[in-house]
């Protein structure tokens, strides 16, 4: 029986050490759907490279990159901790940025 704990440390030293993971293993370390990766992946979000033994991966640090612009254009935060951490309440939470008052400044 497979650990889903161990599982994900090993994803998260993978993603520390060569920096690259196929689509469906970034998707777990984000805690999102192997489908929304591939969504982002079609629409250019993300950019897929090919390892040189010919396997589809993501770059961890341009992807997080590209989607976390991604969420700024909507006024949110990526939440880039891991399922452990989430789950535990520890690292940096997903916050809503403050939107800017339209008002401010303004006097009668």
């Amino acid at each position: 029986m497979d650990d889903p704990d161990f599982e994900l440390a090993d994803i998260a030293e993978q993603a520390e050490i060569v920096g690259k993971l196929s689509p469906r293993e970034y998707a777990k370390l984000r805690g999102t759907t192997p489908q929304s990766i591939y969504y982002h992946i079609r629409n250019k979000t993300i950019e897929l490279e090919y390892c040189v033994c010919g396997r589809r991966v993501v770059d961890v640090a341009k992807a997080d990159a590209s989607l976390q612009e991604k969420a700024r254009q909507r006024g949110k935060e990526l939440d880039t901790r891991s399922d452990a951490d989430r789950e535990q309440g520890q690292g940096d939470a997903v916050q809503e940025l403050p939107a800017a008052n339209p008002l401010e400044g303004l006097t009668d």
